[in-house]
């Protein structure tokens, strides 16, 4: 798979907590110990592919998408840091990253699952990852260990904005469209055709259900598709092959496979882009949902050259 704006290879992976604060068994999990970290980013985030499988989840305004995945090795340009695996590509911008902490949280069924969670100035969830029972709980107790800041009381946590907490109050269509709050969350960018080659692109009304019936024929096809997420934590690309889809509210789609999740907010969606591009010789076709700002909620592509045909002549036909 190749992220088009990095010239490398695009990606997947796994399924996570559908709902807020709850995990695949069903349990409601409870977070029994929390502490900071030091924000000694360039000491955290190399150390972490060596933990082996991790569950990563990162978000924007719209979307949430998360997969167990092995992170790749991230290399550090500034603030920036950057891996690619076969099935994922990781864009890490720290600009925004605030404030980092571990937490643990007790699953009752499932047992404990020790994360690394970072957030904005206001408490925003940016990005997650966490290691599950029974993996490298103990090499990154030490490695957090090493960075550890101070213990946080539980009752402090009840004002984050934590990585399940996306609901339509907070989207942009329902805040309402207004300078304080754009620039409150900085929003991720379509593809730049100064950079990204692009090709018979074509705009469609928010409203369609595209998106569904995009992924619901990659379900009914075994068709794996690249899924971008980028906002203020950076991007992330994974590859992900819908294995079921379910509307789990009015507006909201999940979209998830063993160890894969997409959470996306219909409602935000104001326009849809479907175009194609080249990448180190090999052409690829896109679906982009935009929001009312003209910041991308998610990116999706394809291998197959000539979906962004199909797909075009699927939304002319809605």
């Amino acid at each position: 798979m190749h992220d088009p704006e990095h010239n490398a290879s695009r990606l997947p992976p796994s399924t996570p907590p559908r709902k807020e604060h709850q995990c695949s068994c069903g349990c409601q999990p409870e977070a029994v110990y929390v502490a900071e970290l030091q924000r000694d980013y360039a000491g955290i985030l190399p150390e972490l592919c060596s933990l082996g499988e991790m569950i990563c989840f990162a978000r924007n305004r719209h979307c949430i998408l998360g997969g167990l995945i092995a992170l790749p090795d991230l290399r550090g340009d500034g603030p920036t840091f950057t891996g690619t695996t076969p099935r994922s590509d990781f864009h890490l911008d720290t600009t925004q990253w605030s404030h980092a902490y571990t937490v643990h949280e007790r699953h009752k069924s499932c047992g404990t699952f020790i994360g690394l969670e970072f957030y904005d100035a206001n408490h925003r969830a940016l990005f997650r990852t966490c290691v599950s029972p029974g993996s490298e709980q103990r090499d990154l107790q030490g490695l957090v260990h090493n960075f550890h800041r101070r213990g946080v009381p539980l009752e402090e946590m009840a004002a984050w904005h934590r990585m399940g907490r996306l609901t339509p109050a907070h989207t942009a269509l329902h805040a309402g469209v207004t300078d304080r709050f754009a620039r409150a969350d900085l929003p991720s960018t379509p593809f730049d055709a100064t950079r990204v080659p692009i090709k018979n692109e074509a705009g469609f009304d928010g409203s369609l259900p595209l998106a569904n019936a995009i992924l619901a024929d990659a379900q009914e096809e075994a068709q794996e598709l690249g899924v971008t997420v980028s906002g203020g934590f950076g991007r992330m690309s994974l590859a992900f092959t819908p294995y079921m889809l379910e509307n789990i509210s009015e507006s909201w789609l999940y979209a998830g496979e063993p160890g894969y999740a997409l959470r996306l907010d219909l409602s935000a969606v104001n326009t849809y882009w479907i175009g194609s591009y080249e990448a180190d010789g090999h052409h690829f076709s896109y679906l982009e949902a935009v929001d009312a700002f003209g910041g991308l909620i998610t990116r999706i592509c394809s291998a197959n050259p000539d979906s962004h045909r199909y797909w075009r002549s699927l939304a002319a036909s809605m």
